[in-house]
């Protein structure tokens, strides 16, 4: 059996224009409703972040074995937050 001491992640966006690289990110809203849940996403990309050479976020974390995890896990690093982009109404019709 194979042990790991630890493991290294790394999230980084870098936006270069002139070779048509962007970070772009979409939408998708859920409604939960004591019927169920309704998803929604919105076609295309809603915003994008460019310009030459220009790093957006660049973070890393180091995750030791016995202290941030043990035995078998999933570790993962990312983004979580709210963004409001556009006015909306949400309407039920009956």
């Amino acid at each position: 059996m194979k042990r790991v001491n630890d493991v290294l992640l790394r999230e980084y966006f870098e936006a270069e224009e002139s070779k048509g690289i962007e970070v772009a990110f979409g939408i998708v809203a859920s409604i939960k409703k004591s019927s169920g849940e309704i998803n929604y996403s919105i076609p295309e990309f809603t915003m994008k972040l460019g310009g030459d050479n220009h790093v957006w976020l660049d973070y890393y974390r180091r995750f030791f074995e016995g202290m941030d995890f043990s035995n078998e896990a999933i570790l993962a690093i990312g983004m979580k937050g709210d963004f409001a982009f556009a006015k909306y109404r949400l309407q039920y019709c009956t």
